[in-house]
């Protein structure tokens, strides 16, 4: 767990992070949903990370961090119904330059999807 002090925060070497993230599902097509870049020298702890397809269900999720050129998969879940949360059982680390991806197949075209994010940076030294 990364601790940060209101000191840190005020000379802005560290941060919360409270994203909400919205991408709309294709037909027989993968949808990525990529978390905030950040500088390359910043370390990020995700403690909080919650997926929905507000409008129908889907077949696959998977969640990671990707650096460009790879997907390291976290975690998988399948067959989540519809308007019904996915969230990770454990606090996701992700590496300077790199970012949080949740992949979901099986949407339909036009479905409303939701990445949630929430954790803190720090900017190492």
């Amino acid at each position: 767990m990364i601790l940060i002090q209101p000191e840190e925060i005020r000379s802005k070497l560290a941060g919360l992070i409270d994203r909400k993230l919205k991408a709309y599902g294709v037909t027989g097509v993968t949808v990525t949903i990529d978390g905030p870049r950040f500088d390359p020298m910043v370390m990020q702890e995700l403690t909080h990370i919650a997926v929905v397809n507000k409008t129908s269900g889907y077949t696959r999720l998977r969640i990671g961090t990707w650096d460009g050129a790879s997907f390291h998969v976290q975690e998988e879940e399948v067959n989540q119904g519809s308007d019904e949360y996915c969230f990770t059982g454990n606090d996701i680390l992700v590496p300077p330059g790199s970012r949080i991806r949740a992949e979901l197949t099986g949407t339909t075209t036009g479905d409303d999807l939701r990445l949630v994010l929430n954790g803190v940076w720090v900017k190492l030294k």
